[in-house]
């Protein structure tokens, strides 16, 4: 069964298709361009166009690296009124999400997403993020694609990390959306937890639930001004986290232990967040210990800690969901001082050293 989305967005609406079959995947269907992360090239080669690989990590999503792939691209032709097609994870989305809204004063561009992360999450939303030196996405724009294709056979490609990463990222989103989602979710989760024996219309039936979920803050909340900003939850220690383990712990882990450090730094542990804390314990004890980290390099984290771009004011702003029944956003402040950037490294530190 393929599953439909319609995206509401004040800039262009798009929509999501999510096969069921690989063979329905046609990228010269889709675009004039491909832009792919360069596990793939073989995929491209077989595409028949004309495509740029590209190392998949936070050094190629930096504004320094972002210059020689854009003469690249205008080097082998890329001109207005051409479509790109983004082929890959999150990263890949961010560099041609950022370059198609920029390039020329404007591309239109298609997704097709290859990691559980993009497929659940980054994909729809339109947002690029770009790193610059040491700060991890400083730099952003809105520009939504003109359409996104999923195919989950792409999760086969995964290690199991990956997958768990972008489980992590599922349960914050629906946990989010509210009790009801959560639920559903755990139910959908199982068979990518149990075994490698899950079907494709099994993941595709999650990816659309997660995607579901997420619908509701985009459109509601198009620019990440009120009722969006509570897909925040873990990220401030998240990122910090990121940047401290030198991007050694793939992001949504680095959001699953965000969210137990935030929790942990506030000491909020009440009947509303114990299921989520229990769940994401749950996904960390799958990572193999060869993969796991218990210590962090702390100065690095409190430096990307206070910058992170979520804290206004002097202010450190902690986002968790409200504790009412009503969906909403819970926004507690904290002065930024010495001791409560200590206090806020000590909680991940501690995290790590017991939450596997």
């Amino acid at each position: 069964m393929k599953y439909t989305l319609s995206i509401k967005s004040s800039l262009k609406p798009y929509e999501v298709e999510v096969l069921d079959d690989p063979q329905d995947l046609n990228l010269k269907q889709l675009g004039d361009f491909l832009v792919v992360d360069r596990y793939f090239e073989p995929f491209a080669e077989q595409s028949g166009l004309p495509y740029l690989a590209i190392q998949a990590d936070e050094n190629s999503k930096s504004l320094s690296a972002l210059e020689s792939i854009i003469l690249n691209l205008r080097d082998q032709g890329l001109r207005r009124g051409d479509r790109l097609i983004a082929l890959g994870g999150g990263v890949i989305q961010d560099i041609v999400t950022f370059i198609a809204s920029v390039y020329m004063r404007g591309l239109d561009w298609v997704y097709v997403p290859t990691t559980l992360m993009a497929m659940i999450d980054s994909c729809i939303g339109g947002k690029s993020s770009i790193n610059v030196g040491k700060v991890k996405n400083l730099l952003g724009t809105f520009h939504p694609p003109a359409k996104i294709i999923i195919n989950p056979e792409f999760v086969r490609t995964l290690p199991k990390i990956e997958i768990i990463s972008g489980l992590a990222e599922a349960a914050k989103i629906c946990f989010c959306r509210g009790e009801e989602f959560f639920a559903r979710y755990i139910q959908l989760v199982s068979p990518l937890l149990s075994d490698e024996t899950y079907t494709a219309s099994e993941v595709a039936q999650l990816i659309y639930d997660v995607l579901s979920a997420k619908i509701w803050f985009i459109e509601i909340d198009e620019f990440d001004q009120a009722e969006r900003r509570l897909l925040n939850f873990g990220h401030t220690w998240g990122h910090a986290l990121e940047v401290a383990s030198n991007y050694a712990v793939p992001h949504g882990l680095a959001i699953a232990l965000g969210m137990l450090a935030s929790t942990e730094f506030l000491d909020a542990a009440p009947s509303l967040y114990s299921d989520l804390r229990n769940h994401c314990k749950e996904l960390l004890s799958y990572i193999p210990k060869s993969q796991r980290i218990y210590t962090m390099d702390s100065l690095c984290f409190a430096q990307s800690f206070k910058a992170d771009k979520k804290h206004r004011n002097d202010q450190i702003h902690v986002i968790l969901p409200s504790q009412s029944s009503d969906l909403g956003v819970s926004e507690i402040c904290y002065p930024m001082t010495t001791d409560s950037i200590q206090q806020a490294t000590n909680s991940m530190q501690k995290v790590l050293e017991t939450a596997w």
